[in-house]
């Protein structure tokens, strides 16, 4: 367990845990989990995860077909071809797609496009969209953070990050003043909204794969590759 002093919990997780809290949420959906049929010949998964709300459960394949299910009604309601990466906002009010020619923002209750802008940018390995569903932040293969005012498509930030340690994962804050990006080798990187100011700090021996703040912003929490939570103080 690796140890650091703003960290202010952490805790191993098993496997049946992971299997556990999912089938549980599945459950909150009054879902069957069964019937849910994810084979499909000859292809693997490289991105797979639920919407924070447990709606929708979103499938991306190494043939980069993006599948969306509706977890209640245990059925597809959506595909798009060619997607590298995808996320939704913190109550699937929308769902950002990237493909390699355009990024589109998506309606998450009728699946209507709402935007939709030319790909500026390298191939978009991950992405988030900001609590007041404004900002999309979003990070390419060339290991470059941007951060992009949606209604104007104009680039507000950019950050060239270490090509040897790749970003894996990113969230923003409730108030809407940061965006932490957790990295392969156990970094994270703080980047303030209000500028272009950030600040990088090594917090665990694995790769980070998943962050969450807490609703007052005080805290984040952070998933990483060893199956460890840790929680890191912010102030």
């Amino acid at each position: 367990m690796y140890r650091n002093q703003n960290i202010v919990m952490s805790y191993s997780s098993k496997d049946e845990m992971k299997a556990m809290e999912l089938m549980n949420r599945l459950e909150q959906a009054h879902c069957e989990v069964e019937p849910l049929d994810f084979s499909v010949a000859d292809k693997r998964d490289i991105a797979l995860f639920l919407s924070d709300d447990g709606r929708y459960l979103c499938r991306i394949q190494d043939n980069r077909m993006l599948t969306l299910y509706n977890v209640e009604e245990s059925q597809v309601v959506y595909q798009c071809p060619g997607v590298t990466a995808a996320s939704f906002d913190h109550d699937s009010s929308f769902l950002s797609i990237a493909t390699p020619r355009s990024i589109t923002i998506l309606d998450g209750n009728t699946l209507n496009i709402l935007h939709t802008f030319d790909n500026q940018f390298n191939e978009v390995k991950g992405m988030a969209l900001s609590y007041e569903d404004s900002l999309l932040s979003l990070y390419t293969n060339d290991n470059k953070y941007y951060l992009m005012d949606i209604d104007s498509s104009k680039i507000m930030q950019e950050i060239e990050c270490p090509r040897h340690n790749p970003i894996t994962c990113m969230k923003f804050n409730h108030s809407h003043t940061y965006i932490a990006c957790g990295f392969q080798d156990g970094d994270f990187m703080l980047v303030s909204l209000n500028g272009n100011s950030h600040k990088t700090w090594h917090i665990s021996k694995e790769q980070i794969n998943a962050i969450a703040f807490s609703m007052d912003d005080a805290v984040i929490a952070f998933g990483t590759w060893d199956k460890e939570i840790i929680l890191w103080d912010i102030k």
